[in-house]
């Protein structure tokens, strides 16, 4: 069994959030640093102080779902993991995939949702 903690190629992350269509999980943040991956009906991208691009691969959470990496194309998932934009897909139609702009204005008395710990699926 894999020890997703111990392996460099897989990352925790310390939230998530849902919002204007897209998925954001945050992986590092504080000062200059920052990252995110977010989930949108067109992929997944890495965010950061660079902008956004798109990853060339797959994003891959472990069975538990509080760590996740970055795997080519032809990766072959391991079982209990999940290829993250595929269960995007499936858990969050709605919300990501069938997103339109003009349906979810939120009026400025609403307020922004808070990030959610961790890094579970919808």
């Amino acid at each position: 069994m894999t020890d997703y903690g111990d392996d460099d190629d897989w990352d925790s992350g310390y939230g998530f959030s849902i919002k204007d269509g897209k998925y954001t999980i945050y992986m590092a943040g504080g000062g200059s640093h920052w990252e995110n991956y977010v989930i949108n009906k067109d992929g997944v991208y890495v965010e950061n102080t660079d902008g956004m691009r798109k990853i060339d691969g797959i994003l891959v959470s472990c069975p538990e779902g509080d760590y996740v990496a970055e795997k080519p194309s032809d990766y072959e998932l391991k079982e209990g993991e999940t290829d993250y934009y595929e269960m995007i897909q499936e858990c969050c139609i709605e919300e990501i995939m069938e997103y339109e702009e003009e349906e979810y204005y939120s009026s400025s008395d609403e307020e922004e949702s808070d990030v959610e710990e961790g890094i579970p699926p919808c």
